[in-house]
């Protein structure tokens, strides 16, 4: 077949109603319930007690941030939404409408414009609670640490905050800490397989831009993991990482104040050995 005939014959299989073929409408968002909270909006279709659950748990997740890092606002946002769909087509709709290269393969996204958080129930509230007490801390660290017209802070360190304080439980108020032994687990593997990624690998990558899966989940192994390692060995230093990052202070500066190079390689020879001593 030709190579003229093939292309044809591709967009006939693609097009299977003919030329005149529509595109399928835009899938109707389904009736969302408005609940406020203090600190948010939530819009949600879920019933009456799983949006309660919802409402109860981002309130919890913001007086754990606030209660480890005791910041101000230093940006001015419109007043963070949380939206939580119970199917993961309106919620995929919904992403698709905020960016039309979402990729599809995000449990929960957090969209800087207009301040807003999406996730979906799927089989169990509890997995989708994980998954906004991960993205919310994108959502609180926008208006907490990131002055306008400044640099984020680093992937690393947000998205293993992020996980850091993942959790699906509360109690008096607060996200109850869980350790992430599986994130311990792939680092320790890519250890013993002579595949350790170096410390300037995990302090420059920027997740978007991988593609390949296992090095995406390896990613957020190591970022957990060295901020699991700086929250027990150093946690002031967790603390000063947002402080300077609130003067605007931009990423390179910001690792050279926390760990100059003359003691990088002796930083991250004690970041593997503590590794090594985790349950996982």
């Amino acid at each position: 077949m030709s190579r003229f005939l093939w292309a044809f014959a591709s967009v006939l299989l693609l097009c299977p109603a003919g030329w005149g073929h529509e595109p399928a409408a835009p899938r109707r968002e389904p009736r969302l319930h408005k609940t406020s909270t203090k600190h948010y909006t939530i819009l949600s279709d879920l019933d009456r007690a799983e949006r309660r659950t919802v409402a109860r748990f981002v309130e919890a997740m913001h007086r754990t941030y606030r209660e480890v890092f005791r910041a101000e606002p230093v940006r001015t946002v419109p007043r963070p939404t949380v939206r939580v769909y119970r199917n993961r087509e309106d919620y995929a709709a919904y992403c698709l409408s905020q960016d039309p290269d979402w990729t599809g393969n995000a449990r929960g996204m957090f969209f800087h414009d207009p301040n807003t958080l999406a996730s979906y129930r799927g089989r169990k509230l509890e997995d989708c609670l994980s998954v906004l007490s991960h993205e919310g801390f994108h959502q609180f660290s926008l208006q907490y640490f990131s002055p306008a017209n400044s640099e984020r802070p680093p992937h690393w360190l947000e998205e293993g905050l992020g996980d850091y304080f993942r959790s699906q439980t509360v109690r008096s108020g607060r996200l109850v800490h869980q350790i992430k032994g599986y994130h311990f687990r792939r680092v320790k593997h890519s250890l013993r397989e002579r595949r350790a990624w170096s410390l300037a690998e995990i302090w420059s990558c920027d997740p978007s831009e991988i593609e390949d899966p296992a090095a995406f989940e390896i990613f957020y192994s190591y970022a957990y993991a060295m901020v699991a390692y700086l929250a027990d060995v150093s946690p002031q230093t967790l603390k000063r990482a947002f402080r300077l990052k609130r003067r605007g202070l931009d990423n390179d500066a910001l690792l050279d104040r926390l760990v100059p190079q003359s003691k990088r390689r002796r930083f991250y020879e004690s970041f593997l050995a503590w590794v090594d001593k985790q349950p996982g």
